[in-house]
């Protein structure tokens, strides 16, 4: 399945960044040292943070549209996710459901359906610690 449609907000918080790799529309993505959108390789994004859901399918060197926290998208998932449940940053890009017991550095937002055929539409917060949560 492909995204061409990723938002779901009326009032959708969107940045303009430029591609540092081959991106998807629906990648959960990061910015790189050098200011350039790279897909997350796992939970940690290589040290940095995670900053969105790319807009746009594009090559290396491209603009494309980073919707940030908190617009509600559609998020290429790497495996099933229940509505509800936190979510995480997965490696290629992918998002995949917490595993919780603080196995999860960073939640990024939650589902608000189930997915299905590997997209889930979810909320995206600004993140949130998964040890202090868990650890309450």
């Amino acid at each position: 399945m492909v995204l061409r449609d990723i938002v779901y907000d009326v009032n959708p918080r969107i940045r303009r960044r430029l591609a540092g790799e081959a991106i998807e529309a629906g990648d959960a993505v990061y910015i790189s040292g050098d200011e350039e959108v790279s897909r997350t390789t796992g939970p940690n994004c290589n040290g940095r943070a995670f900053d969105g859901i790319a807009m746009d399918s594009v090559t290396k060197g491209e603009w494309l549209g980073v919707a940030t926290p908190p617009t509600e998208v559609y998020a290429n998932a790497s495996g099933p996710i229940e509505a509800g449940r936190f979510i995480v940053a997965d490696a290629e890009g992918k998002v995949s459901q917490a595993k919780g017991g603080g196995a999860d550095p960073l939640f990024i937002g939650y589902a608000l359906r189930s997915a299905s055929n590997n997209i889930v539409l979810m909320k995206l917060m600004p993140m949130v610690n998964a040890t202090a949560v868990v650890n309450d």
